[in-house]
This record gives C-alpha cells, structure tokens and sequence, in this order.
C-alpha cells in the first residue's frame, strides 16, 4: 500500500477550518443557511462535522459568506476539498464495516502514533487471518463465511500500514490475560503470539503486557485507540462497542485518555520483559 493522503482526515480538517471562519465571521449555522441558496443549517452542519464531502462551488459560497478574500487562503481550501472528496482504498470493503470502522480506519491511514490498549483480545491491527476469523466469527455469529472473510481480508489489508515507508509509531499495552485466551484454540493463539513477537522487534512498534497481579488500573472499564496525527489535526480517541463506536476529539477529554495510557505504561512490563514473556507463551525461547 503507497502512502497517501487520507480523504477522511482532509474532510475533517475541512470542516474544522469551516467552522472556525463561520464562528470568526459570527454567524450561526441558521443565519448562514439564510444567506446562501440551496443550503441548509443541517448540510453545513453535516459538512462541519465531516459527516458528508463538500463540493468546491459549495465552498467557495461559504468563503465568499465568511469573508475570505485571500486568494492563497481560498486555493488551499479548494485543494483540501478536492482532496478529501478521493475514494480511500478502505472503501472497496464498505460491505465489510459499519460506517464508524470506516472513519477509524480512514483515520488510521495517516497516523504518526497510534496508542492502543486491548484487555480482550490481540489488537486488530496485529491479528493473523486465522485469529482474526476466530474473533469475528464470535462477533458476527449471524454472518455466513464468505461475509466473516471480507472481514478478514479487510483486516489484513490494514496491516499494510505496518510495511509503509512512513508507518506510524504503534503503542500498544496488552492486559496479560489476553495472551492466554486461547482463541481458535492453542495452536492458533501460538501462531498468533509468534506473530506478536515478530512485530514487537519492529523500530516502529512497541507491545507491552500489563500484569494481571497489578490488580485494578485506570482503564479497566474497556478498550480504547488514541490517533495523533502530524500537525494542525488534533489527536481523537477511538472507544469501539459492538455496533459501532464513538470519537472523542475535546482537548481536555483527549488528555484524560493521554494521561490514563501513560499510567499504563508506567504499569506495564518493560518491552524486553513482554517480548520474554509473549515467546514464552508462544512455546517458543526468549533467547
């Protein structure tokens, strides 16, 4: 997979910017609508909130209504919106995910960090085919096989990111119990944590094991993914359930979740003492 740039990240830097030249020119979303023909407050709220892809006459009407004169300014914005309306590569599997994956994944493409914690099972974004059907075979029991393996093959494509000549520093803390559920049985777990392994000696990645003895620790309420990207997009907090999932993008909520990963860390095993520990478990030696 080449790098590119992610439509999803472009829309919603979009809409952010969108936003702010809306509120800098004190305007509301209704007065706004108001003023521009074919437009609603519900559509320039939905383009804001990068729930929809702007067309560039539509921005440029928005420009024009907020004031923007500099023809720099206006080029950029243009080009941003031509941008963010190109089909990412994720969207050849849209039958494979529900539309929040699908801004995850879109997200995901154009990372610098990805931090992640897992208490039930190997991170997706690490998984083999035959861990990964397991998991999503439990997930969507309903699904006929074919389905469970789009779903595979929609996994396995993400991993590519992990190969790219600009892959994202990866973060990852794994409650230790999840390196002994002997998903697909043991002979799948152990392939699987040799997997791990391989990928823990990567530059790029980091794994570390968070011991069960530790008792209570502050995310023991459930998973969570952190995103941060290259500067001026914020960094987003991914907190996934069963249907779908929610973002968390408010700076002071970000930071709770920041400051709760660095408490894991400061928890977990050293990445030496994991890697000992997961090529153990894998019956594999440590030396």
């Amino acid at each position: 997979m080449a790098p590119q740039q992610s439509p999803t990240l472009r829309r919603r830097r979009l809409g952010h910017e969108l936003r702010e030249l809306r509120e800098q020119a004190g305007l509301t979303l209704d007065q706004a609508a108001a003023r521009l023909e074919d437009f609603s407050a519900a559509k320039i709220s939905r383009i804001e909130t990068a729930k929809v892809g702007a067309r560039p006459r539509d921005v440029e009407d928005l420009l024009t209504l907020y004031g923007v004169q500099d023809a720099q300014h206006r080029k950029n914005l243009i080009t941003l919106t031509r941008e963010a309306r190109q089909r990412g590569w994720w969207e050849q599997f849209t039958d494979a995910m529900a539309p929040s994956q699908e801004l995850y994944i879109g997200l995901e493409a154009e990372a610098i960090l990805i931090r992640m914690f897992s208490s039930q099972a190997i991170s997706g974004i690490f998984q083999t085919a035959a861990y990964a059907r397991e998991v999503l075979k439990m997930i969507w029991t309903s699904e006929p096989p074919e389905q469970i393996e789009r779903r595979v093959k929609l996994r396995m494509a993400r991993q590519e990111i992990l190969e790219r000549q600009d892959a994202p520093q990866i973060r990852c803390i794994l409650e230790e119990d999840v390196l002994q559920r002997p998903v697909g049985g043991y002979e799948v777990l152990h392939e699987q944590l040799r997997r791990l392994a391989e990928l823990a000696e990567s530059p790029n990645v980091s794994i570390r094991v968070l011991p069960h003895s530790i008792g209570a620790h502050p995310a023991i309420d459930g998973p969570f993914w952190m995103v941060d990207f290259a500067q001026p997009d914020p960094s987003v907090v991914h907190v996934e359930y069963r249907t779908g999932g929610i973002y968390i993008e408010q700076e002071e909520e970000v930071k709770i979740y920041s400051d709760i990963f660095m408490r894991l860390e400061d928890a977990a095993m050293s990445s030496e003492q994991s890697l000992t520990l997961i090529k153990t478990l894998s019956g594999e030696s440590a030396h």
